[in-house]
């Protein structure tokens, strides 16, 4: 069976929403940021070029797959899909990292429920550009409420929904 976006964002709403602690929130945070990156990924195709960045010592290294596709996207012209897709999948990644990376600094429920918002916000933008472009949907099923997100939801309180 195939995973898709949605099925990231419905594992990081479920477990935003299990209340079984920081892990919990964690995961929440990456589960969503993986749901983002999906969807980028399918609405504007990475060019496969290598980016690179220059290390203190004046050496260049190669930036890893993620970081680099995300500066590719952020390097467009300005008022672009790809530069807007590029800002706000980057502000999601910098919570990945502190979710998946820095385990001494504490995740609150604001950062969880603030990732989740700023991926409804990217999965609606690339809804929005597809709509107006007449394009399909990048994934199986449209970003809708089915009954189990909507509960879900319901038990974030702060969350903010993006229709």
């Amino acid at each position: 069976m195939s995973v898709t976006p949605d099925d990231f964002l419905k594992s990081a709403l479920e477990f935003a929403a299990s209340g079984l602690g920081e892990i919990n929130q964690r995961n929440a945070i990456s589960r969503a940021y993986y749901a983002s990156y999906h969807q980028a990924c399918g609405a504007i195709a990475p060019d496969g070029k290598p980016r690179y960045t220059t290390a203190p010592d004046g050496t260049k290294r190669t930036l890893g797959m993620h970081t680099g596709y995300i500066e590719q996207l952020k390097e467009s012209q300005p008022s672009t899909i790809e530069r807007s897709v590029g800002v706000k999948l980057g502000a999601i990644y910098s919570g990945r990292i502190i979710a998946d990376y820095r385990l001494k600094e504490s995740v609150s429920p604001k950062s969880y429920t603030m990732q989740i918002a700023r991926t409804q916000e990217l999965f609606k933008l690339i809804e929005n550009n597809n709509a107006s472009l007449n394009r399909q949907p990048l994934t199986q099923t449209p970003v809708q409420n089915t009954s189990s997100t909507t509960q879900i939801q319901a038990r974030l309180p702060s969350l903010r929904v993006v229709k």
